[in-house]
């Protein structure tokens, strides 16, 4: 009896992984570097815009900075994503965990960088600052940017507490994703940012005071809620290395700073930085004490806005806001961060009783 023998040659396929592929600290500091280029790309083509370095072409050297940082970024995700693919793992899990959005959102910068192209040839460049930032186009690179960059913030959330712990090495690469997520806060915002739109200098006698200096303490308002809700949110999560919070206020005052060349306020920021460093050192705010992460909320802002009036008085020598003003509004924003705060750490607890028939209090 004959045997008959397949001599189709067998393909191996690989074997269906479970879970992520590792991803670790080494992962996340390169993918934070080409974020790093791609946000720098971002505050260049910005300085352009405000410095009337563009015209009416797609095409500029500032464009190509930042869509050249994109393009790094892209590639870098999709080769990894293509490896781990090859190796077994599932499309919706070929990459570390934390970084799927990030992939994603590439799609969408990429969908709104093509956009812009459009855009601009059908339209034209945008005129102010307002317009810039809040064109259709831009505001989806703005989403596009946000879900790629918040990659090493979403993976260190997901790790083990114990890598959480262990300062700088382990937390690097999340402090500079979570700073660059509030680069990019900032910076779709710069029509009402303090760095950017100085009112507080101007003088109270002219005709449009009142709208100036409303929109002054409005701006301080809204960047005093982003830069609470940024930071209280890695404070809640993490214990942080002291500099982490100088690290970041330096890094995304340098961003907006870029829009009008305010480059000598930027020493008040590093101060404000380092104060809200020792704060939060010396008060090691927590879930377990309410009472401290709620003061910490409360001053952090006060003092970063105490010391920006404070630049304006040394660096443009005057201020034309009166202490009532100029005072208030820091005092408000440390209303703003007190708010947010309760987001985090509720201020309303259910109270339980003990054995002893004595009141407690659970979060």
């Amino acid at each position: 009896m004959a045997t008959v023998v397949d001599s189709t040659p067998s393909v191996s396929t690989p074997a269906r992984m479970k879970g992520y592929p590792l991803g670790g600290v080494r992962f996340d500091a390169i993918f934070v570097v080409l974020s790093l280029w791609l946000i720098g790309g971002l505050a260049i083509d910005g300085w352009a815009h405000t410095h009337g370095q563009v015209d009416t072409s797609f095409f500029t050297p500032w464009h190509a900075v930042f869509y050249s940082g994109f393009t790094a970024v892209a590639l870098f995700l999709f080769v990894n994503q293509w490896r781990n693919l090859s190796k077994g793992f599932p499309l919706r899990r070929a990459l570390p965990a934390g970084y799927e959005l990030s992939l994603f959102g590439a799609a969408i910068f990429a969908t709104g960088g093509v956009g812009d192209m459009f855009w601009h040839t059908l339209f034209g460049v945008e005129g102010d600052l307002a317009e810039i930032l809040l064109s259709p186009t831009h505001l989806l690179l703005a989403i596009g940017m946000a879900l790629i960059t918040s990659g090493p913030l979403r993976a260190a959330w997901f790790r083990s507490q114990k890598e959480h712990s262990q300062g700088w090495r382990m937390l690097a690469p999340m402090l500079f994703s979570a700073t660059l997520i509030w680069c990019i806060l900032s910076f779709f915002t710069a029509f009402a940012h303090p760095l950017t739109e100085i009112y507080a200098t101007q003088s109270p006698w002219r005709s449009d005071a009142y709208l100036t200096q409303n929109g002054g303490v409005a701006s301080i308002i809204l960047q005093a809620a982003i830069l609470s809700g940024v930071t209280l949110l890695l404070v809640r999560r993490w214990t942080l290395p002291f500099g982490a919070l100088t690290l970041m206020m330096t890094l995304n005052g340098l961003v907006m700073c870029v829009f009008q060349d305010y480059f000598s306020l930027i020493p008040g920021v590093f101060v404000s930085g380092l104060i809200a460093d020792i704060l939060l050192a010396v008060l090691k705010p927590s879930a377990d004490k309410p009472s401290r992460f709620y003061l910490f909320a409360f001053l952090m802002p006060l003092v970063f806005y105490a010391l920006y009036f404070v630049s304006l008085q040394l660096t443009e020598g005057s201020l034309g806001w009166t202490v009532h003003l100029w005072l208030g509004s820091a005092f408000v924003a440390g209303i703003v961060g007190l708010l947010v705060s309760f987001l985090l750490i509720s201020p309303f607890q259910s109270p339980d009783l003990t054995p002893d028939g004595e009141y407690t209090t659970t979060p």
